[in-house]
């Protein structure tokens, strides 16, 4: 009879655990794989509502390209040590932060009126300056490993 409840209680803790592994639309993705398909979907939000030009979206795009390219490197030996995962989570977090950015920029300029022109104002300078010259393939080639 002990043995009965014990392994029912194990399944049941099993069970809500495995419920808990699951995000919910407000909880931040767990896996690399989650974090990736909430990015990318961000940009293509972004894109289709206009917060993102189709320049800023093929750049994200690349960048998150590269991420996933490089993860895709690292579990080729079958394995994805902690320090190698926490390379790969920085990345995206830069990532997500620049999809911010860029969105905010966006809304900024559309509030301001400036147009096209106030549109790609500023944005060379968050490249190559804000981030300590992490623009392009500067930050995303040999960070992984």
């Amino acid at each position: 009879m002990k043995t009965s409840l014990l392994l029912l209680s194990l399944l049941l803790a099993f069970g809500v655990a495995r419920a808990e592994d699951t995000p919910t639309q407000n909880e931040a993705p767990k896996t690399l794989e989650q974090r990736e398909q909430q990015l990318q979907s961000q940009i293509e939000r972004g894109l289709q509502n206009g917060n993102l030009t189709q320049a800023e979206a093929d750049r994200l795009k690349a960048e998150l390209d590269r991420i996933k390219k490089r993860e895709a490197e690292l579990r080729a030996d079958g394995t994805l040590t902690g320090q190698e995962r926490a390379r790969l989570e920085h990345r995206l977090n830069e990532l997500k932060h620049d999809i911010q950015h860029e969105k905010r920029d966006a809304k900024r300029s559309q509030h301001q009126g400036e147009g096209q022109e106030g549109e790609h104002q500023g944005r060379g300078e968050h490249k190559d300056g804000e981030h300590g010259g992490r623009g392009g393939d500067k930050g995303g080639k040999g960070k992984g490993g």
